[in-house]
């Protein structure tokens, strides 16, 4: 199974209905829970124990964009899939024309300051999990 948060990006549908950060981290608290404490009904995620944490507000990361790249008819969509800032015709533009120092919490744009989905951070989670060797332990073992 894989699981990701919602938000309200700009194209959805229904801006009202999305929870903030704070309110993501609640929940996945009280769903992830039972889990990391190996108690109750264990579910098998496909996703890095770290990511899982993260989505939990137990590890705070910075999304790595880049790291899910989405390719379409259009071509390859900058800087990810939630966002509709233009298309490059080729990787090799697509990473070197996309100003990736406007994405993320840390670079102040509105449209990520509630954004935890996978395709950003599950990437810097998987950088993470080969950082040391706690880490690695971390991701071997799973969330419990």
């Amino acid at each position: 199974m894989t699981i990701a948060p919602g938000y309200a990006y700009e194209k959805a549908p229904d801006q009202d209905h999305f929870l903030s950060r704070q309110k993501t981290i609640e929940l996945f608290r009280q769903v992830l829970a039972p889990i990391a404490t190996k108690r109750g009904k264990r579910w098998v995620f496909n996703q890095s124990p770290l990511y899982l944490k993260f989505l939990m507000g137990e590890i705070d990361y910075e999304c790595t964009p880049w790291g899910s790249p989405n390719y379409n008819i259009f071509g390859w969509q900058k800087p990810c899939y939630m966002f509709s800032d233009g298309y490059a015709q080729t990787f090799r533009e697509y990473m070197e024309t996309t100003d990736w120092e406007k994405y993320g919490r840390r670079s102040g744009n509105s449209k990520c300051q509630d954004c935890m989905m996978h395709c950003g951070h599950e990437p810097t989670a998987a950088i993470d999990a080969t950082s040391s060797l706690k880490n690695m332990l971390i991701s071997i073992r799973g969330l419990g």
